[in-house]
């Protein structure tokens, strides 16, 4: 049994509705200092993720007006998703075959977290540097055998 999402998954999830203007999306990006916001519709359910990268090459890259155009304009819909009881090895691979850096993970319908390539890079080196640190070498500096 490997490690799951819900073990390594970020569970503040900044969010926004997809009627918001790309401006104010910006600036919640910068001022929650994130790169991407989840778009929730009024039930809760996802309707998509908007990353600064969407705004950077979708919106002001075509010329759009960042203060005129909505979040649903430029979103990635629809959403891959995990639940939290995914494995994060399977995870790592929905990211891979889909070229994606962002899961989402949802229960019951409903957004519990986010889960990213550097969320599981994050729980990857955890146990190495247990591991490293019980073997009583540095993780900062590999020793070499020569």
């Amino acid at each position: 049994m490997g490690l799951k999402v819900k073990d390594v998954m970020a569970e503040d999830v900044v969010t926004i509705v997809p009627n918001e203007l790309i401006a104010n999306a910006a600036h919640l990006m910068r001022s929650e200092n994130v790169g991407c916001l989840v778009v929730l519709e009024s039930d809760d359910t996802i309707a998509g993720i908007l990353t600064d990268r969407d705004i950077a090459i979708n919106c002001t890259g075509d010329a759009h007006d960042a203060k005129t155009c909505h979040v649903s304009a430029h979103m990635t819909s629809p959403v891959h998703t995990v639940t939290p009881e995914t494995e994060v090895l399977d995870a790592a691979r929905v990211l891979k075959n889909r070229r994606i850096r962002r899961l989402a993970v949802v229960q019951n319908n409903k957004m519990a977290g986010l889960l990213s390539y550097a969320d599981i890079a994050a729980a990857m080196r955890r146990p190495l540097a247990d591991l490293l640190e019980l073997e009583g070498m540095d993780a900062a500096r590999p020793q070499r055998d020569d």
